[in-house]
């Protein structure tokens, strides 16, 4: 099975989140990212400068997972190695 690379970013605001994915498992795979709510608040001085930010955002969720077939439809996926998974925040400045 060939070694497959993915990557996908997401950016709200200053805000940035990213899932790099890097696999040689023989089953393919989805990326769902769900994103419930966001606000963004921006206050103002009388002369029109931005003078604070407030950024809420809630419960977001990225899921990497192996797609699947319909049950009956043929054969299914072999099982899996286990994987390992890392949080790295990306650097601030």
């Amino acid at each position: 099975m060939a070694f497959k690379r993915d990557e996908m970013t997401v950016k709200i605001a200053d805000v940035l989140m990213k899932v790099r994915r890097c696999s040689n498992m023989p089953v393919p795979s989805e990326v769902t990212v769900v994103i419930p709510h966001v606000e963004i608040r921006r206050q103002f001085d009388k002369y029109g400068r931005m003078t604070g930010e407030e950024l809420i955002l809630d419960s977001i969720t990225i899921v990497d997972s192996p797609s699947h077939q319909p049950l009956g439809s043929g054969p299914q996926p072999p099982s899996l190695p286990r994987a390992t998974w890392r949080y790295l925040p990306a650097p601030r400045g």
